[in-house]
């Protein structure tokens, strides 16, 4: 493994390499092929410790609840994100606080359901995972998903590796309105810093062609070029 002088060295170009991604976010965006309209886009910064204490929050049309989470750190960063029109791409980020996650098992899981008067319902959904390190960086990253719309059967569960680009798509059937999405990370060799989960939504008797296209890993390093306002929601709501 790093030795320590080596590893604050990595840490420091981690933070200025999630620091420039989030400068250069608004260009990401533009990559997706997306033109937000009005009020469509919705972001928040916070991080696993408020998440994991907080009681439900809305991003856009969506709510968000019952975080959980092991082996990853509560300072560790969490950006939620919407963006698009009528059918909006849903991005959860999340990213290391202390330079990496190391060898070792981590799970995070969370709530996410559709907040009415919206009629959208989820369409397909893929992960990803990556590392700013520059070592072996071996890794899984897989999500699993419980249904809680009746008689929704889930999508079989999606896997990716640390550098090697998104998971397969996973695509959601029965008109899906809510589930939990459960999150684990499996790193085997030296580690990873950012993982990124990718939502996509259809109208509920219609259908679309979109698939999610997750935002550049380091992508969560948005938090750090975005004011952290919207971070009041969930300390007022706890």
């Amino acid at each position: 493994m790093t030795s320590t002088p080596q590893m604050n060295k990595l840490t420091s170009k981690t933070r200025k390499a999630l620091l420039t991604a989030g400068l250069l976010s608004g260009a990401a965006f533009a990559t997706l092929g997306f033109t937000p309209a009005a009020k469509a886009f919705d972001f928040l910064n916070t991080n696993l410790e408020e998440l994991a204490a907080s009681k439900p929050f809305d991003i856009g049309d969506k709510t968000y609840s019952d975080f959980s989470y092991t082996g990853f750190k509560g300072t560790d960063t969490v950006n939620i994100s919407e963006i698009g029109g009528p059918t909006p791409q849903h991005t959860l980020n999340l990213a290391s606080s202390m330079g990496e996650w190391g060898k070792g098992t981590y799970t995070f899981s969370y709530k996410m359901m559709v907040k009415a008067p919206s009629l959208n319902v989820f369409s397909k959904y893929r992960n990803q995972v990556g590392s700013a390190l520059f070592d072996k960086n071996i890794g899984t990253y897989t999500t699993a998903f419980s249904m809680l719309t009746p008689m929704a059967t889930p999508p079989v569960p999606v896997t990716s590796k640390i550098n090697a680009g998104p998971s397969p798509v996973a695509n959601f059937t029965g008109g899906v309105t809510a589930a939990i999405f459960t999150n684990t990370l499996v790193v085997t060799d030296d580690g990873a810093t950012v993982l990124d989960n990718t939502l996509t939504q259809e109208p509920e008797k219609g259908t679309t062609d979109e698939v999610p296209g997750p935002l550049p890993l380091l992508g969560a390093g948005a938090a750090f070029g975005f004011s952290r306002r919207i971070r009041n929601r969930i300390k007022a709501a706890a």
